[in-house]
Formats: C-alpha cells, structure tokens, sequence
C-alpha cells in the first residue's frame, strides 16, 4: 500500500517500477498531466484499490488534457474526487470494480447508463458536489433499476421527499426495490 503520493513532490514515474502494489492513494498536486499519471499508472497490474485526490478540483483538461485511464483487471475499489464534467465511458472502467466513490466530480450528465454495465458493481457513493445537472439533484435515475448488482445504496441529506418517494408505496420505489439495504442518513424527519 502506498498512500498520499503527492504528484508535486514525487516522479509519478516511480510508480512504474511498484508493479505490486495493491492499493494507492494518489493526491494529484500538479507536476504532471493526468495523461502522465494514466500512463504511469497503467502498469500496476495488481492494483485492486486506487484513489485519486485533487483538492483543487480544476477540470481534467486543464491538466494538460486526456482522460484518465483506468484498464486495471484486478482493480475493485475506485475513488475519485476530481472535477470531470463528463463520465468515463464503460470500456475505461475496470471489468470487476465494486465499489465506487465519486466525490465533487461536479458531472454535468447521469453517469448511471455506464454504471449499471460494471457487472461487479456493489455499491455507489455520490458525495456532494458529485453533480451540477439540476435533474440529478432532484431524483435518483431511472437507470439506478438496471445495476442489479447494487447491494447497498445510502442517501445523505436529503430532503424527506427523497424518502417519502423511495419508500414502498412511493413512486421511484421501483428504482431500489432490488437493492437490499437502502438507508437515509441525516435526511429531514429520519
């Protein structure tokens, strides 16, 4: 495990040579272009849990361009807290990822049509910030019923009417009804 690699105080191209390393925490901080840090990242095949931090938040293109590539077979836990107005598509996510976290990504569209393809995925994380598309504040998508997968799905302050729609006599009840833990924390009135 390696945790906190800064890219400011670090050769990104040291990664290359940790080609077992499992789990990495990677603090974007400028130095390099995340078409750099892809590349360098590419070759650690045994890689099953990435993060990627940049508190700065600027826009992936500003950062000399590219997206970021994450085509590692192992990897299961992804999170990344970066601002990336456009999702990823499918074939740039990891075949067996379970887990993700998608933190002030401010995504302009619904990431859910390129979700519900991860066969593995067990579980979704969208932190505030994770959208500015004024729909995505308002509802869960229609596409959410399609992730089968899905095993646990939480919902952080919101408001009640979140509740009262996702409960069993409610309209977008049929959206969760396969995910077997559905929990609201800190939601008005629960």
């Amino acid at each position: 495990s390696l945790a906190n690699f800064s890219t400011k105080h670090s050769r990104v191209t040291d990664l290359l040579r940790m080609t077992k390393l499992r789990a990495l925490s990677v603090r974007f901080t400028g130095g390099c272009t995340f078409q750099t840090l892809s590349s360098s990242l590419h070759e650690l095949r045994n890689l099953e849990t990435l993060s990627v931090h940049d508190r700065q938040k600027i826009r992936v293109n500003d950062h000399g361009g590219g997206d970021i590539v994450l085509d590692f077979i192992h990897l299961k836990d992804l999170t990344l807290s970066m601002h990336m107005p456009r999702f990823l598509d499918q074939y740039r996510f990891p075949p067996h990822l379970a887990h993700i976290w998608l933190i002030g990504c401010r995504m302009e569209e619904d990431p859910t049509p390129i979700l519900e393809k991860l066969l593995y995925l067990k579980s979704v994380y969208f932190s505030s910030g994770a959208f500015v598309g004024k729909r995505m504040l308002k509802e869960l998508p229609d596409g959410l019923m399609y992730i089968t997968s899905l095993k646990e799905l939480k919902i952080e302050r919101m408001k009640r009417e979140w509740w009262e729609r996702l409960a069993p006599s409610g309209d977008d009840y049929c959206k969760v009804k396969h995910i077997p833990s559905v929990q609201f924390i800190n939601c008005d009135g629960h």
